[in-house]
């Protein structure tokens, strides 16, 4: 699956680093950002969010106060969903009530780029092989990408090295372990 719809959600605290890091995601993958701008500043946020972009489709949308239940609705229809750590009660709604790939952004750090280096903890649950599947497009292919079984009382064959050759087949070279 291509990405070519990202929802932002951006509002007080962690806002700088997800709007560089849509931004970046969009321009990477030609995607539209739709952005939901919450509180004041809304001008000067959507005009970051436009040079992030790089040329890339944006639309916004600017309300006062929580609007979980407009955020959530449009991200049913997206590709992904990116939103800072700062707002951990809308990220755990977007990820119970979407059905759509989460990207919680920390607060703490700089991110510029996504993808290069990346863990994925195998469990051979469903939600595990959504997971893995919905990063596929966010996976550079030089990552460096390590898989790691975490379930112990599985016997037999490693499960997370079907996982790494399956992978390999998409171009993604993971070194799997347990």
């Amino acid at each position: 699956m291509a990405i070519k719809d990202i929802i932002l959600h951006v509002g007080d605290g962690g806002s700088a680093s997800c709007v560089n890091l849509a931004g970046a995601i969009a321009k990477a993958h030609g995607a539209r950002i739709t952005a939901f701008i919450e509180g004041g500043g809304a001008e000067g946020k959507a005009a970051s969010i436009k040079d992030a972009a790089g040329g890339a489709e944006v639309e916004s949308h600017n309300f006062d106060g929580r609007q979980d239940e407009l955020v959530v609705h449009h991200s049913l229809h997206c590709d992904l969903i990116v939103i800072s750590q700062a707002h951990g009660d809308l990220a755990s709604e977007l990820i119970v009530g979407s059905g759509r790939p989460v990207l919680i952004v920390p607060t703490a750090g700089k991110f510029s780029s996504l993808g290069k280096t990346v863990l994925i903890a195998w469990d051979g649950t469903r939600e595990a092989s959504r997971a893995t599947h919905d990063a596929l497009p966010l996976l550079a292919k030089d990552a460096k990408v390590k898989l790691y079984h975490i379930n112990p009382h599985d016997i037999g064959k490693n499960p997370a090295t079907e996982v790494a050759t399956h992978l390999a087949l998409h171009g993604i070279k993971a070194e799997a372990d347990h």
